[in-house]
């Protein structure tokens, strides 16, 4: 000890500095260290997977999700959905009476007509409608389509699609809600202070973050449960138009082009008479402007002229 003090004496300008660096040092180790606390805990309690989803959170953040976590659990019974769609090209003679039987019957097997369009000109008349019927009566409409209607082209399908990557991706994210929900309770559990309630608050805007993947992967299930419960079919009405070759209101119509080639004809023959006039009265108005202007200039340049030569006789 002597011979620290004496040393730390004789060197007192280094010592200061070693003291300073200690202490540095000393604060970034603990603010380091410090800053793995959370996540010791976090691997301990995701090991044993203790909690559930609808623990922690302020107990009031999660109800939102409550009743959509709980949800998510049926999207994992399932891994493989089956889909039906078809189409069907249908010649009518009468495209909105054909139409309006289809959407009833659609509608008689608890299905309905989702979009509807018409497109008509000369030569045909054509609406197109998707709709939308329940799965296990998309058979029974498709045979009374085919028996009741002309239908010209089908084209019926059936594939099946698996959503089992979302729910492996729904059973991680909820293991990883569960330790976070232990990691929650353990920070409740804590005395009150500045990182106890900083902890808490991260802890609750990562359960939330993993609560809206959660939701968005079960709106993907969901879709796909919809578009399995209820089967789209694409209908394609077709009515053909009659070509008047000589149609009823040929005569008006030919006195019409007449009376417009008349009308053209009469304005060009005055734009011919008229036009010449229009350019002889502007011509007029430009002279007169002109002797307005230049006659007064004129007299001012005489003027002057025999001012300068009166000047230059006097001068001389």
């Amino acid at each position: 000890m002597k011979k620290c003090a004496a040393w730390i004496k004789k060197n007192k300008f280094l010592s200061v500095i070693i003291f300073l660096g200690i202490l540095v040092v000393g604060f970034f180790s603990f603010a380091f260290f410090g800053s793995f606390v959370p996540t010791a805990s976090y691997e301990t309690m995701g090991s044993k997977g203790v909690a559930s989803i609808s623990g922690g959170l302020d107990r009031t953040a999660a109800a939102p999700f409550a009743g959509e976590m709980e949800e998510l659990a049926d999207y994992t019974q399932t891994n493989e959905y089956q889909i039906r769609e078809g189409s069907a090209s249908i010649e009518t003679e009468n495209a909105d009476s054909d139409y309006q039987k289809i959407k009833s019957n659609a509608e008689g097997y608890g299905g309905w007509a989702e979009t509807v369009s018409k497109n008509e000109n000369y030569k045909q008349i054509t609406m197109s409608t998707t709709l939308k019927i329940p799965a296990e009566n998309f058979d029974d409409f498709a045979d009374w389509l085919l028996k009741n209607f002309d239908v010209k082209n089908s084209n019926l399908k059936l594939y099946r699609i698996s959503v089992e990557r979302q729910q492996d991706e729904i059973e991680i994210l909820t293991k990883t809600l569960n330790a976070y929900d232990g990691l929650f309770d353990k920070a409740e559990s804590m005395e009150l202070s500045v990182e106890g309630i900083e902890l808490m608050d991260k802890l609750t805007q990562k359960k939330l973050n993993i609560m809206r993947q959660m939701r968005n992967y079960g709106y993907s299930v969901e879709k796909v449960q919809e578009r399995a419960n209820y089967a789209t079919l694409s209908v394609t009405l077709t009515q053909k138009k009659e070509i008047e070759l000589m149609p009823e209101d040929l005569g008006r119509e030919l006195m019409t082009k007449l009376r417009n080639a008349i009308a053209n004809i009469t304005n060009a023959l005055l734009d011919l008479v008229t036009v010449p006039v229009v350019i002889f009265i502007n011509l007029i108005v430009w002279i007169v402007y002109a002797l307005v202007i230049l006659i007064p200039l004129f007299i001012v340049y005489k003027i002057a002229l025999r001012v300068y030569r009166w000047l230059d006789k006097k001068i001389k």
